[in-house]
């Protein structure tokens, strides 16, 4: 269906035999995951919440993926639509446990019980489901899901998240903090022997052997930048947050990550966030609300992920504070060097921020 990524990589099975029509290179990522979900099944329930009775032609906005970030920007379009379709009530269909994340303005949300990581598999009873919910509208209308919409003019992530976003204006008032945002599954190592490494145990899925010494090196480097930005900035308060609490980190950083997480981590993390001078992580470590609510952030990009540099982050600045407070490193930068950005921006903000807002009289 022409929705989301399927607007720009648009694919067709037929069926019974799957056979791709149309495939280019630019949309295998999307069509071979299609074509293997027909392999595997799970059943899932849905429930219904309803925020008004649908009284017109609904839109409804399919946010299901496997990726978060996905999920995220999909549902940017829930206020385009409520702004601009006042003559529809909106229905999201989304993963459950992202449902806190709807505007209170849509109709209904149709809330599927799955993870992100089981939205890869064909999904028993939601064709049917869905069906039904069908007969109960004379006409349903699909919303086609734009990706990359102008977040800056189109969308209060605030609203989205919960929370208030970092107020440029108390930069120099609050503590100084810096957040790390840490994965057990995306690695910041900054050595090109450890990413062969890393390339190689995934290809053989020997992931779970040599993971160990993935994390150690990433807990090195993190308790390595911090001693480089206390030496000069002795002041800073450092957290972590991410999915995975191996290893324990330095006394010195205030360890918030989680093995599993639920509602109240997210509201603990995202206040976290609103008050970080810097949140720091590679790409694709869910990125998208820590730069969403942080004054700034440093975004380690591998070099296979050059292609998508917009997809991880954030910031609704659109003066030269967009790349002052937004810095993006390549995957093999050195704690040291990151840590003289740091330094550097926290330093040299004050003058940088008073001549972007001086009016000119």
């Amino acid at each position: 269906m022409p929705t989301g990524h399927a607007l720009q990589f648009p694919i067709a099975l037929s069926l019974p035999d799957r056979r791709v029509i149309n495939l280019t290179p630019a949309n295998k990522w999307l069509v071979l995951p299609l074509q293997e979900s027909f392999n595997s099944r799970k059943t899932v329930s849905i429930k219904i919440k309803q925020n008004r009775v649908v009284q017109s032609d609904p839109i409804l906005l399919n946010c299901l993926d496997t990726c978060f970030g996905h999920l995220y920007s999909k549902l940017w379009n829930a206020q385009t639509l409520v702004k601009w379709c006042p003559q529809n009530d909106i229905i999201v269909l989304l993963p459950a446990k992202y449902a806190w994340m709807v505007p209170n303005e849509v109709s209904e949300i149709w809330m599927v019980d799955v993870s992100l990581l089981n939205c890869q598999f064909f999904l028993d009873g939601l064709d049917e489901w869905i069906k039904k919910q069908m007969e109960r509208f004379e006409k349903v209308l699909l919303s086609q899901a734009y990706i990359h919409l102008d977040h800056h003019a189109y969308v209060d992530l605030e609203q989205i998240v919960g929370q208030k976003r970092f107020d440029l204006n108390q930069f120099q008032l609050l503590p100084l903090r810096i957040t790390f945002i840490l994965r057990e599954d995306r690695f910041w190592h900054n050595s090109l022997i450890m990413d062969f490494l890393y390339k190689l145990s995934v290809k053989y899925k020997l992931q779970h052997i040599i993971k160990p010494l993935f994390l150690w090196r990433q807990k090195h480097l993190v308790h390595k930048t911090i001693k480089n930005i206390q030496n000069l900035l002795p002041e800073v308060q450092f957290y972590a947050t991410g999915l995975g609490n191996s290893l324990s980190y330095a006394k010195s950083l205030k360890d918030l990550r989680v093995s599993e997480i639920n509602l109240e981590t997210e509201r603990i993390w995202n206040a976290v966030y609103a008050q970080s001078h810097l949140v720091i992580g590679v790409h694709g470590s869910h990125m998208l609300i820590p730069t969403s609510l942080a004054a700034g952030f440093i975004n380690l990009l591998p070099r296979y992920k050059i292609d998508h540099i917009v997809e991880d982050s954030v910031l609704p600045y659109t003066n030269r504070m967009l790349q002052f407070m937004g810095r993006f490193l390549d995957e093999f930068s050195t704690s040291s060097l990151i840590s003289n950005h740091v330094v550097s921006l926290m330093k040299t903000f004050p003058a940088v921020f008073e001549n972007t807002n001086r009016i000119p009289e």
